[in-house]
């Protein structure tokens, strides 16, 4: 179950975690290759998960920032959000939209499954107009702020100490 009140980044990265298992399971069941708008349809389910309901692709934005993020916290450690960002675009200029994990990264292949998670997203903000790298940049600034401001609080309590 999502948790629509995550604060923290384990919070944040066990939702993304949810959702890229979510993802696996889905792309396993439609069959090894993904029929047109199949990617995007994926996107969608993963963004209503998160929301915990329709998104209307008029309010769709911010919806899913707040994804890509939970999927950016899922995958840190493993790879870096660019890093993610890039398989996800590889993915996406794939010939045909494979299911399953076309993508060998990580030594259990989390991070491609991960990266295939994302991908399905990008391609239903796609699917609704938005600009791609806009919404990249800014769930990656989200990102890197509530990693920088964990590790600043972190830092703060050990000296106080």
């Amino acid at each position: 179950m999502i948790n629509f009140n995550a604060d923290t980044n384990a919070q944040r990265a066990a939702n993304g975690d949810l959702l890229t298992d979510l993802h696996t399971e889905w792309t396993a069941a439609a069959g090894p290759v993904l029929t047109e708008g199949g990617r995007a349809r994926l996107g969608r389910a993963l963004a209503e998960v998160h929301h915990g309901g329709p998104v209307k692709r008029s309010e769709a934005a911010p919806i899913l920032c707040d994804v890509l993020t939970d999927l950016f916290h899922s995958a840190d450690g493993h790879l870096s959000p660019t890093g993610l960002l890039s398989a996800a675009c590889a993915e996406l200029r794939a010939t045909a939209p494979m299911t399953g994990d076309p993508l060998d990264l990580g030594e259990d292949g989390r991070p491609g499954r991960t990266a295939s998670a994302l991908a399905s997203v990008l391609d239903y903000a796609d699917l609704c107009g938005f600009r791609l790298e806009n919404l990249a940049v800014l769930a990656h600034t989200k990102w890197s702020d509530e990693v920088e401001a964990e590790r600043f609080a972190h830092i703060r309590a050990t000296r106080r100490r």
